[in-house]
């Protein structure tokens, strides 16, 4: 029966935790997180606030690169027409 409250508490934090990565990656203050949570500590919703700053920032840059990429990535010559192969041409 220990062990059963033991991983119940365990799930009720994890639930806890994710709750408030989600609500802080949607904008949510440490203020705000603090409200929710019932935290009297700054530094504790300030955790979670970092935490989806974090991601955020990796998002950010990871989607500038691929930006970045596929400008560089950009023909610079002329569409060739649709129909137009080189069967039957020459170079004479």
């Amino acid at each position: 029966m220990v062990q059963r409250r033991g991983l119940a508490a365990l799930l009720v934090a994890r639930s806890r935790k994710a709750a408030a990565v989600a609500l802080a990656e949607s904008g949510a203050t440490a203020s705000e997180l603090m409200a929710i949570f019932g935290w009297t500590k700054l530094k504790t919703a300030q955790i979670y606030v970092e935490k989806a700053n974090k991601r955020r920032m990796t998002a950010n840059a990871f989607d500038r690169r691929e930006q970045y990429s596929s400008e560089q990535n950009v023909s610079l010559l002329p569409p060739k027409n649709v129909g137009e192969t080189n069967e039957g041409k020459s170079d004479e």
